[in-house]
């Protein structure tokens, strides 16, 4: 089984201008048999719309549009934690101590929770966005451990990476998924909506915090 994790937004408390008051971490989970057509759709994707990498942020709508309608598609399903920052403050959340990044701390745990694995599963491969800002650190990657760890035991076979976004599809995927349903839950960019309605039929989970 594979995982691919990425995030938008970030945890920056929404008092500055240009810190969105809302961040959200995906889980993209699909079986390594389905790897390869997902990995081949991408091929198909980067002929038919161009070889750059795909950013959900970055790329225009006709690209986004023709992009999502082959990606919603594939075999893979979602777990989604989203963090509004502005309630979170109004409820009075405090961080626990020595927390360097203390809200991706709570999703990242709220997000293993809502994971599930199929009987038999003999290894699991999860990686992240390497340049992806706030994931692409040790402790990240020693905190998810210890949680999967705690879902699967102590002697399932796995492995967690950082990957490079721009040669590996399915950090590409989770970065529109992830994009996609953060442009629905904004206020400002409710337009953009339509783009997250095409990957409903891929959602497994979607937790709100708080």
């Amino acid at each position: 089984m594979f995982i691919a994790i990425d995030e938008s937004g970030n945890e920056g408390f929404p008092t500055k201008e240009g810190q969105s008051k809302w961040f959200c971490l995906v889980a993209v989970a699909f079986a390594r048999t389905s790897r390869p057509a997902i990995e081949e759709a991408f091929m198909g994707l980067y002929q038919t719309l161009g070889t750059k990498e795909f950013r959900f942020r970055d790329d225009h709508r006709s690209r986004k549009r023709a992009a999502i309608q082959i990606m919603s598609k594939l075999d893979f399903k979602f777990h989604m934690v989203a963090c509004d920052k502005t309630r979170l403050r109004q409820h009075g959340w405090r961080p626990k101590p020595n927390q360097t990044k203390p809200i991706l701390s709570e999703m990242t745990a709220a997000l293993v929770s809502k994971l599930t694995f199929p009987e038999g599963m003999e290894r699991l491969d999860v990686f992240f966005d390497e340049v992806g800002g706030h994931t692409a650190n040790g402790k990240f990657k020693k905190e998810l451990r210890g949680l999967l760890r705690k879902k699967v035991g102590p002697d399932l076979r796995m492995e967690i990476c950082a990957k490079k976004s721009a040669t590996t599809p399915c950090v590409q995927l989770a970065d529109y998924v992830c994009g996609s349903f953060m442009r629905s839950i904004r206020d400002d960019h409710r337009s953009e909506a339509e783009y997250y309605k095409c990957f409903k039929r891929n959602e497994a989970s979607v937790t709100m915090w708080p």
